[in-house]
């Protein structure tokens, strides 16, 4: 091979198939190293590739042209409200618009060879050489490895991140409920929205790891717990699923499940998401294999990890409910020897839950009348949407992959067994969302975009089984580059977000360990008080608002005021008296007296960004001449 070759090889086509994925890549800059990383994997790929040769025919110019001046397009669009791209074009003196516009074109242009020659290589005579090595790499022993080592960094990404006082309202509720002993949890998680089996994991090992090593912060174990479901996963991943589904699949499931969008995340929350995961993804798999084997203890399991999904995690009993759904209809239909056991389990599922169904209900009536989740609007679905697959391009290209096979499948009447167990997966958050939608149509609002966390494993599983069935090489290599990218991106991302939500959760904690029992702290933010009250013996006072009835029965610092009168006491009585507001309310939302005076202290994040000002009496005023009624 001549050396302009290996030039154009390991060159050119690279940096513009980096190119082209910095045009479509989310707009976010890490979108660079993202495309960078897809220019390495380009490398490995194209080394098994002949030597490449520009087409002769005109539609593929002219098909090329049209992909790099939407790909230009998208890249405006998703960058167009930057800031920082202002900020870039006002220190070089040109307008934002104008320098993305540049931008766009160089890359369109840059880009265009290699989309000419990926479209090429579609069509092209050689292309049945380079599938099969495209398909020799994809589905051998060093892809998964290499995707079993990102999963790997991504646990101990997540590992790392454990050690962090960053936590908001829900997580300082979390602190505060395993506190409490394991009946006193029923009943106040009954008061609450939310089922309880979550925190008597939580209290379980925390309760442990305390007893084992009591110098370590409960913070810090509460957040490694949430990370134990996702080695679980991972290792039924690599043995159970790559046993059955080979390399390709559980390679990709293993990448997914710590690189998708908002996927490792809940791996340093103290929340019930990754639990509600785990359950649902075992629930499925076990679904999968009561169609597959006669065994019954694939009923047992079916059985048990639905109810501990159900017992997490309402939407979780939902995507349950959605698998019991679609797998007694199929039963019906081709398994129906089958149907005995699975009725029976149904029946047993029912039986099990009943006792909370009924908590479930007051629940529901508690909430109707008011609840904190805003209206569904058009642009909150379409946020269920970018949390699911983080931009429109992984829709458009996720939705032309499924179309593809659903095709393939009805025109040659196969693979129906895997278009079903993809239905299945998929069917899992979308039918969460649907049942979402329609309960807050119903009820009231009470479905966010975290709720659909659960089924999120179970729809990337039935999309990684669509582009294994691809039967074109090459668009089953972009799709798994692109997820590969997209996987990359997130990660650096997760690591960017975490380093500084980690040290400015260090910032607050030392600020909040200054305070003694001489300290008041007050605020005007719900979210704030919860969270000073999970992290603090000392809590906080609400200020002007009543706490609500389940925070005061949680917490046992967590206090209201709206007296003057109060504060200037605590100020003659030698107390250090805090206030805390969002950073992005005015100086006139504090309590008004003339007679305090207000000196800022800093800016933190506790549960959310906020002013901190210590408040003390005016010189010229005497504290006891403060008279104001509450």
């Amino acid at each position: 091979m001549t050396y302009n070759n290996i030039l154009f090889k390991n060159l050119t086509f690279i940096i513009s198939g980096a190119s082209f994925f910095l045009l479509i890549a989310p707009a976010r800059f890490m979108g660079i190293f993202s495309s960078l990383f897809a220019a390495l994997i380009l490398y490995f790929i194209t080394r098994s590739f002949p030597t490449l040769k520009y087409p002769k025919e005109k539609w593929i110019f002219i098909a090329s042209a049209i992909i790099a001046i939407l790909s230009g397009y998208i890249f405006f669009v998703h960058w167009i409200s930057s800031s920082k791209v202002t900020a870039l074009a006002t220190n070089l003196s040109i307008h934002a618009s104008f320098l993305l516009i540049i931008c766009s074109i160089l890359g369109s242009i840059f880009s265009l060879p290699f989309i000419l020659h990926t479209i090429n290589m579609i069509f092209s005579s050689e292309k049945e050489i380079i599938s099969h090595h495209l398909h020799s790499t994809l589905h051998s022993k060093k892809f998964f490895v290499a995707c079993i080592f990102f999963a790997f960094f991504g646990i101990a990404t997540q590992c790392y991140y454990s050690f962090s006082y960053d936590i908001w309202t829900d997580e300082a509720f979390s602190l505060k409920m395993i506190q409490h002993n394991y009946i006193d949890i029923v009943s106040l998680t009954a008061a609450d929205v939310h089922p309880p089996l979550y925190y008597f994991i939580l209290k379980f090992f925390v309760d442990i790891i305390q007893l084992i090593f009591p110098k370590v912060p409960t913070i810090f174990t509460a957040k490694a717990v949430s990370v134990v479901p996702y080695i679980i996963l991972l290792v039924f991943l690599i043995t159970h699923v790559r046993k059955e589904f080979g390399n390709f699949v559980a390679g990709m499931c293993s990448l997914c499940l710590l690189g998708m969008p908002n996927m490792i995340s809940y791996g340093v929350e103290i929340r019930m998401y990754s639990w509600a995961l785990l359950f649902v993804t075992l629930s499925f798999f076990c679904a999968h294999y009561i169609l597959i084997s006669s065994k019954k203890k694939f009923f047992s399991l079916f059985l048990l990890f639905s109810i501990a999904a159900a017992y997490t995690h309402y939407f979780a009993c939902v995507a349950v409910a959605i698998l019991y759904l679609v797998l007694l209809v199929r039963i019906i239909i081709k398994e129906r020897q089958k149907l005995k056991c699975m009725l029976l389990i149904s029946f047993a599922t029912i039986a099990l839950y009943l006792p909370w169904l009924f908590v479930v209900i007051k629940q529901a009536v508690r909430i109707s009348s008011n609840y904190w989740i805003p209206d569904i609007t058009p642009g909150t679905v379409l946020s269920y949407i970018y949390f699911l697959l983080d931009n429109n391009i992984t829709l458009l290209i996720m939705f032309a992959s499924f179309m593809l096979f659903l095709c393939n499948a009805l025109k040659h009447r196969t693979d129906y067994p895997t278009l079903f167990l993809s239905f299945m997966g998929i069917s899992v958050p979308i039918g969460t969302i649907l049942v979402g939608i329609i309960a807050s149509l119903i009820i009231r609002p009470v479905f966010v975009s975290r709720y659909m966390m659960p089924g999120l494993l179970c729809f990337w599983f039935g999309l990684i089984l669509i582009i294994n069935k691809q039967k074109n090489t090459f668009f089953k290599s972009f799709l798994t580059i692109f997820l590969i990218v997209l996987s990359s991106n997130s990660l650096i991302s997760f690591i960017l977000d975490e380093s500084t939500a980690t040290e400015n959760g260090t910032t607050a904690m030392n600020f909040i360990e200054s305070f003694d029992e001489n300290t008041k702290f007050i605020t005007d933010d719900d979210h704030v008080s919860s969270t000073i009250c999970g992290l603090s013996e000392t809590g906080s006072y609400i200020w002007g608002q009543p706490q609500y009835p389940i925070i005061k029965t949680v917490y046992d610092n967590a206090q209201e005021l709206d007296s003057l009168s109060q504060i200037a006491f605590w100020l003659n009585s030698g107390y250090t008296v805090y206030f805390a507001q969002k950073e992005d309310f005015s100086i006139e939302s504090l309590p008004e007296e003339n007679s305090l005076q207000y000196t800022y202290v800093g800016s933190y994040s506790i549960g959310a960004n906020v002013d901190v000002y210590e408040i003390a009496i005016s010189i010229s005023t005497n504290a006891d001449n403060i008279q104001i009624d509450p």
